[in-house]
């Protein structure tokens, strides 16, 4: 690896690392912004890679542009999030995350320029995954062990195993969204290689995502399974029936016709709050209550379920929850209607280049990947939120997909 592309791994090693610094706030904690330790070693690490981003590029032995086309708009969606510091309720908290999304864009976008941009990038990919397996295996080793913090039972519940798999450093949501993107992952990579590992790999994930009970995670991998399949055996009809039928109906078979598995499912909840979403209506209502206030310029990127929790007030939750679990609702709180309509456009053109190039390796896995990330960013925030892993995940595979593209039009 040379010394540039050194660099701008570093950056993205940092990056990465900064969204596991977080500490758990109330809204107006959150909202006044203090500069304690956690706000500083997060930020700080953030402003390294940036700097360091800086310093390639004065000496221009990087290059920014051209940027992967898929990108573009949500280059222009990052600065236009930047932006709204100057009305923002929160400046200094906006900053801090619009630049997370700023500097990840230029780090992918540069590494797409860089000469040995595909094994840079690949790298990059690489240590995604390796941070995954890291936090799944951390789980599964707690919820073994029978560790505080990693299982839960709920009272309508039968005694299965340890009961709900869970995990200190990512909530139960975000444990099952990964055992989902493993899932898809591994199994992507059995139809492409053929070595049943894989498969084994990718039924074990499955068994994950499942034990963990994210409802969301659960439907997205199950139609992310099913659009893998269609794309890559919808020329055989018969055989694409055969496969995409095999995982609906383990999971029908599995929850509806096993009483103790539909309570399991339900994770203690009543059919009323389950008809609530888990309180989500609740949340949205409010959100929608604050957005018509200021609806085309929003209250700053990332504050806006702040402001609406601490201005309306919910009571059905904790103080400290962080968002309005809508990323759609959270982008129009934040950024108003004008960055809503940068950010569908900029979903709108990744999904567009997918299907045009939907046979390439890393296409036909981030296309696998869109309903289970549309479906989350719908019920939490995902790619309506701040930076994270699943997020850096999405913008790896968009940057291998157009260099993947270009090799196969490369004369």
């Amino acid at each position: 690896m040379s010394n540039i592309n050194f660099q701008l791994f570093l950056c993205w090693l940092l990056v990465l690392a900064s969204t596991f610094i977080f500490k758990q706030r109330t809204s107006a904690e959150s909202l006044a912004a203090t500069f304690d330790a956690i706000n500083i070693a997060r930020g700080g690490m953030v402003v390294v890679a940036f700097s360091l981003l800086l310093l390639l590029l004065s000496l221009r032995k990087v290059k920014i542009f051209p940027l992967p086309k898929p990108l573009k708009i949500f280059f222009c969606y990052s600065l236009f999030a930047l932006v709204s510091i100057f009305w923002s309720w929160s400046p200094v908290v906006t900053y801090a995350k619009a630049q997370e999304i700023l500097v990840a864009i230029l780090i992918v976008s540069i590494a797409y320029n860089a000469h040995g941009a595909s094994l840079l990038l690949e790298r990059m990919w690489k240590v995604i995954i390796f941070i995954i397996l890291l936090l799944i295996a951390h789980g599964i080793l707690g919820y073994a062990l029978g560790l505080d913090g990693f299982y839960a039972f709920h009272s309508r519940t039968h005694h299965i195993l340890r009961g709900q798999l869970m995990s200190p450093l990512i909530s139960y949501g975000g444990f099952s969204l990964y055992g989902a993107i493993l899932t898809i992952l591994f199994l992507h990579k059995f139809i492409l290689y053929k070595n049943k590992k894989f498969l084994l790999l990718s039924l074990f994930f499955s068994f994950v995502c499942l034990l963990s009970l994210g409802r969301t995670s659960i439907i997205g991998m199950l139609l992310g399974v099913v659009v893998l399949l269609l794309i890559r055996f919808g020329k055989n009809f018969i055989n694409f029936i055969k496969l995409s039928s095999i995982p609906v109906l383990i999971s029908v078979l599995f929850f509806w016709f096993n009483e103790s598995m539909t309570a399991f499912f339900m994770r203690g909840q009543t059919l009323d709050e389950l008809r609530n979403l888990s309180g989500r209506l609740d949340m949205w209502q409010v959100m929608s209550k604050l957005i018509t206030e200021s609806p085309y310029l929003g209250y700053g990127f990332g504050v806006g379920s702040r402001v609406a929790f601490s201005t309306i007030g919910i009571t059905q939750h904790e103080d400290t929850i962080s968002s309005a679990h809508n990323g759609f609702l959270e982008v129009f709180s934040g950024v108003g209607l004008f960055g809503l309509f940068l950010w569908i456009l900029a979903i709108y053109s990744v999904v567009r280049h997918l299907i045009n190039n939907r046979f390439g390796k890393y296409s036909s896995l981030l296309l696998s990947l869109m309903p289970l990330y549309l479906l989350v960013s719908t019920f939490n925030i995902l790619l309506g939120g701040w930076f994270s892993v699943p997020m850096a995940m999405f913008f790896v595979l968009i940057v291998l997909s157009c260099k993947e593209n270009e090799h196969s039009i490369s004369p």
